[in-house]
């Protein structure tokens, strides 16, 4: 039901995400319980990386990635000034419709929360999240660069000294994940 209420709430703030329709929760053995959130489908939509690797055959490709990261950054940007932050922002849950791509979806808004104002170390930490698994998918096909973290680091934010910082905690963070990557096989 968490869920629900800040799926809701950003919705209502305008931040480009699901409608949701209801929200069921059934009991099990205690302390177990199974809890199902029903949302509007979003038909046409694929998630960003999917997008990515469908269009890098397309002429236009660059300016195509180009575009749709600096959307992903400004939609990004929009929910950390409306005060959310997403326990698990990455490009997984960013959906693009294919029909429209000048729209797309912030999605599965589960553990996370809703500030009076979002601090810049909060900020920081769901942007280099979501530079993260950029890095990480690329190691899995998906065509996204070094440049194309800067690229929406830049585009999240003209403030040179935070873009900085973020580049900085991103070498460490992946830096310290390589190897547990590469034991998972991620």
């Amino acid at each position: 039901f968490r869920e629900l209420a800040i799926t809701s709430a950003a919705s209502s703030c305008g931040i480009p995400t699901v409608e949701v329709l209801a929200a069921v929760s059934s009991r099990g053995a205690a302390p177990l319980y199974r809890c199902f959130l029903f949302t509007r489908e979003l038909p046409g939509c694929i998630d960003l990386p999917a997008y990515l690797r469908g269009r890098s055959a397309a002429e236009s490709f660059s300016e195509d990635k180009q575009s749709v990261l600096e959307r992903a950054a400004a939609a990004a940007r929009l929910m950390h000034d409306r005060g959310f932050f997403h326990a698990d922002l990455n490009m997984k849950n960013i959906l693009v419709d294919t029909a429209r791509p000048e729209s797309l979806y912030i999605i599965d808004w589960d553990k996370s929360r809703r500030f009076d104002l979002l601090s810049d170390g909060r900020r920081m930490a769901n942007i280099v999240r979501f530079c993260r698994s950029m890095i990480k998918l690329a190691g899995k096909g998906v065509p996204v660069y070094e440049q194309d973290t800067d690229l929406f680091l830049h585009a999240y934010s003209d403030d040179g000294q935070f873009v900085r910082i973020c580049r900085k905690q991103l070498q460490r963070s992946v830096a310290l994940r390589k190897n547990i990557w590469k034991v998972l096989g991620e």
